[in-house]
């Protein structure tokens, strides 16, 4: 969690998305008052990350969307 506030303050805007991201899926409640601070001065790619997270941090509790792998993928069994 304090790596994570670090690299929200980070200079580097990829270093930033990255935390940002990080904060919704590691689920970082304690975190989400900094990402609510930072949104209204975000640019529009990072206000959207930044809600990304924030809803993901308020729907903890429900199953997200998974896609299904695609058939044609390969696992490298058999395969030399």
């Amino acid at each position: 969690e304090q790596a994570m506030e670090t690299l929200l303050s980070s200079a580097d805007p990829w270093l930033r998305s990255r935390a940002i991201y990080a904060v919704g899926a590691l689920r970082l409640h304690d975190l989400a008052p900094e990402l609510q601070r930072m949104e209204p001065g975000a640019d529009t790619a990072t206000r959207g990350a930044i809600r990304m997270a924030l809803h993901r941090l308020a729907t903890e509790g429900e199953a997200e969307p998974q896609s299904p792998a695609p058939v044609q993928i390969g696992m490298g069994a058999g395969v030399g």
